[in-house]
């Protein structure tokens, strides 16, 4: 029996036996078996990845590093410039005050202390350090180009919460985000951007959409559903009730409002209220205008560049972060098969409450890449992130005790490798790759045939090897594509320059 198939009989064994020594008032053998358990699991751990951590082998890592150059050259098209931050900062600053300790951020933060006592935690969200940063530049007198106006950066983050479809403990993620401005030009450049960035990837607006909302809007519901006077915390229990109306079925949902003493024809009246408020007509026929008046610039703007097939309505969207204070977005899968937000932003102006206007006024949005690249492999979209090498040189498996190594080709037929040659080979790579052309060198056997088998399926376009043609020592350039072959002389002083020249006539 195979022994991690052993293990986990164990590890069956135990759990049951824990339970039944539990029930039956055997405290020293539970205590026995739960010790065992807790020993066998600790040693089970540090033989994997902790659950919900991303680690990907070279095939998948190049989809993750596709996804990143699309980020990259999508912030760069629209002007931004890119920052960085560690990944460990101060617990506090995730205590702000628009930050309360009963929210899911903070309670997903992971935190430690270190050997001097500090309170330190991974982060869970970039916008708090974010502002943290420019704040700190800004009192030290540390100030940025009055031309930085437009950020981004992709970073890790981590938050302790259930795995699972489009959801990970970390993730990396990309932020973009305007401050200093207060006009909505800045919430169109972010969507518009956004859009950018969804049709770079192959997705259209038939795949996703993209849902618009503004803060203000929740006092208006509560007001035309007859709330009045209600506390700052009860605006914050509905508000992230409302967040979870599409989430969770209706049941679930009613029964959150009705412990926020919500009665059963007020719940009936919300759910009117949120399903026909779609459209620009219909909010304004229900809301005051001043309430709806920049929701209703932003529909006008984004429409004027054609995109009013990527946007909707929905009055459900409050973001889960409490610092938002004027327009939020989400982007959704349209089918709603992948339920969780492809990505999400908004305006949160007076993080700090700053009166200095170039701290006062921010906007920004975030993506992560779990749920973007599950979207992507639900659709079908096929991303193209082969990376094959531009030349495989050859250079036969090298003995300690010999030198002169023999080739074998397909006929059995030996073949010297001679010293000038594996020079030759040297000189060659290192002249290939100070030329930017990617080289990679093989040396794991002596045989050509699997030399040439091993560049076919790492799609290599040309191979590089040592041969002997009419009883002389030649280097061999082999096109991969249509085996034609050039042969050199390992002695020609332009022989490096001769290839590079017919690899870039080949446009490597």
């Amino acid at each position: 029996m195979p022994f991690n198939l052993f293990k986990f009989y164990v590890f069956i064994f135990l759990i049951f036996y824990r339970i039944y020594s539990f029930n039956h008032r055997n405290l020293s053998t539970h205590r026995f078996c739960s010790n065992l358990y807790q020993f066998l699991r600790q040693n089970q751990r540090n033989l994997h990845s902790i659950r919900g951590t991303q680690s990907y082998l070279p095939p998948e890592q190049r989809i993750q590093k596709w996804l990143q150059n699309k980020w990259e050259l999508t912030s760069k098209n629209f002007g931004f410039q890119e920052y960085s931050m560690p990944v460990l900062t101060h617990t506090s600053l995730f205590l702000d005050i628009n930050t309360p300790k009963d929210n899911e951020h903070y309670k997903e933060l992971y935190s430690f202390k270190d050997r001097k006592g500090r309170n330190l935690s991974l982060r869970g969200d970039i916008t708090p350090q974010f502002m943290n940063m420019l704040t700190s530049y800004y009192s030290n007198k540390r100030v940025p180009s009055h031309n930085i106006l437009k950020w981004y950066t992709i970073a890790d983050c981590w938050r302790y919460e259930r795995p699972g479809l489009g959801r990970r403990r970390n993730h990396l993620q990309w932020n973009a985000d305007i401050v200093g401005i207060s006009d909505i030009q800045v919430e169109v450049e972010l969507i518009s951007m956004l859009i950018h960035f969804l049709k770079s990837v192959g997705l259209s607006h038939e795949d996703v959409v993209i849902s618009l909302n503004h803060r203000n809007v929740i006092p208006g519901i509560l007001t035309l559903l007859g709330f009045s006077n209600y506390s700052s915390d009860w605006f914050y229990q509905f508000s992230k009730t409302l967040d979870k109306y599409k989430k969770i079925p209706k049941e679930e949902f009613n029964k959150l409002l009705i412990e926020l003493k919500f009665t059963p024809e007020q719940c009936s009246g919300l759910e009117e209220i949120l399903e026909t408020s779609r459209t620009l007509e219909e909010i304004q026929r229900i809301f005051n205008p001043e309430d709806i008046q920049e929701l209703k610039q932003l529909v006008h703007l984004l429409t004027e560049k054609g995109y009013s097939n990527w946007i909707n309505i929905d009055l459900t969207i409050v973001r889960g972060n409490d610092y938002y204070t004027g327009l939020v977005f989400e982007c959704f899968d349209r089918n709603r098969k992948l339920s969780r937000s492809i990505a999400g932003g908004g305006r949160y102006d007076n993080y700090f409450n700053h009166c200095d206007p170039r701290l006062k006024y921010s906007a920004g949005f975030a993506m992560g890449n779990i749920a973007i690249l599950d979207l992507l492999k639900h659709k079908g979209v096929n991303i193209n992130s082969e990376e094959p090498v531009d030349v495989v040189v050859f250079t036969p498996n090298y003995t300690r005790n010999n030198c002169e190594q023999k080739v074998e080709t397909d006929t059995d037929q030996t073949l010297p490798c001679s010293k000038s040659q594996r020079m030759c080979l040297y000189n060659l790579m290192d002249l290939l790759r100070t030329n930017d052309i990617s080289v990679y060198q093989y040396y794991k056997t002596s045989r050509l045939m699997k030399a040439l088998k091993f560049a076919d399926n790492s799609m290599a376009k040309f191979v590089v090897m040592p041969l002997l043609h009419n009883g002389n020592e030649v280097i061999v350039l082999r096109d991969m594509n249509t085996g034609e072959q050039d042969f050199f002389n390992p002695s020609d002083d332009k022989l490096g320059a001769k290839i590079v020249e017919k690899l870039r006539n080949q446009n490597i």
